[in-house]
């Protein structure tokens, strides 16, 4: 009986869950900028913890996706869901576990050029995540504008 290695077709990416509100900043400033700081308050599940200095540590995340999102933030809540509207999710080579696709609520950066060349850059069951989070992000899109367009 054949055995498969279930560690080289796991989904290899890193989920963000980013805080919006709870920093005293104008994201704006940011948006000339290659990267926006940002607040992980999950990161694969798991609640990132602060530490009670006063400060909060940041993140960056590639603009003009992360300047996007935080900007247009209270619209993509009712687009997206609250959820979906504060997540970031990285998509990560299967032969180095770099980032090489990287999902806003409504933006997608890649590294090879175009999402097709990028998709294989991934392992079967990470490009499947990905095209269903793009889906879902396209479909929530399409009802949130056949509602209110």
């Amino acid at each position: 009986m054949k055995t498969i290695d279930r560690s080289k077709s796991r989904k290899k990416k890193t989920t963000y869950v980013v805080e919006i509100d709870g920093m005293l900043v104008n994201y704006s400033s940011f948006e000339k900028c290659e990267n926006t700081p940002l607040v992980v308050s999950e990161k694969n599940g798991e609640v990132q913890q602060q530490n009670d200095s006063g400060w909060k540590l940041t993140t960056m995340f590639k603009n003009p996706g992360a300047n996007a999102m935080v900007t247009n933030s209270k619209l993509f809540k009712l687009i997206f869901g609250e959820k979906i509207a504060r997540m970031i999710i990285e998509y990560n080579d299967k032969e180095t576990g770099k980032p090489i696709i990287t999902l806003f609520p409504d933006m997608i950066y890649t590294e090879y050029g175009g999402i097709a060349e990028s998709l294989t850059h991934l392992n079967h069951e990470t490009c499947r995540d990905c095209l269903r989070q793009i889906k879902l992000r396209e479909d929530l899109y399409r009802q949130y504008e056949a509602k209110y367009r």
